[in-house]
């Protein structure tokens, strides 16, 4: 199976999903401590986009990997109180839309790449009937033709045929008005 852009599409091996869904986790980790400091910046969307391109990338299972990846760092480090794995009530709503933005977020993903996929696999099955349909059609415009030259060529040697019976006509007529012209002298 194939992508857009015609490189090859084949499920990924489970190591690489780990590896996808732990690397993008990790470097929006890392990314998002700087970003902090920035007021208006959202402190967990690179952690949303990490679950997308991991389910994207790897597959559905790496994307549920790294909501849960993600969901942990996020509960850990970003929640009060931070470095605990205790939660503070006023940290549940946030935890909550957390959670559920990245399950979304891993859902539709794997389900773009599955529909993409399917898509593809479609388009593959298309190009191999219209492949064999078009086969079908040379095979049957070439039957068209050597019967269209043996009709030319029948034709041919009708009308040969035609001349040579109008040419012996006229030779024995001929040769027929000699005789007849000789037996009457």
């Amino acid at each position: 199976m194939k992508d857009l852009q015609g490189k090859l599409l084949k499920r990924p091996s489970p190591l690489r999903s780990v590896g996808v869904a732990v690397l993008l986790v990790a470097v929006a980790l890392a990314l998002t401590f700087p970003l902090r400091r920035i007021p208006p910046a959202s402190d967990y969307f690179l952690f949303y986009a990490a679950v997308a391109a991991s389910a994207w990338v790897g597959g559905k299972w790496s994307g549920w990997l790294a909501v849960g990846l993600s969901t942990l760092a996020i509960y850990y480090i970003f929640l009060p109180p931070p470095y605990t794995w205790r939660l503070d009530p006023e940290g549940v709503p946030l935890f909550i839309e957390c959670a559920a933005f990245s399950i979304a977020a891993s859902w539709i993903s794997s389900w773009r790449r599955r529909a993409e996929m399917d898509l593809q696999t479609r388009i593959e099955e298309r190009t191999r009937e219209l492949q064999r349909t078009n086969e079908r059609l040379k095979a049957e415009m070439a039957e068209r033709k050597r019967a269209e030259d043996a009709y030319h060529s029948a034709q041919a040697h009708r009308a040969h045929s035609r001349r040579s019976s109008q040419i012996s006509l006229r030779d024995a007529n001929e040769h027929d008005e000699r005789s007849g012209g000789v037996h009457s002298a």
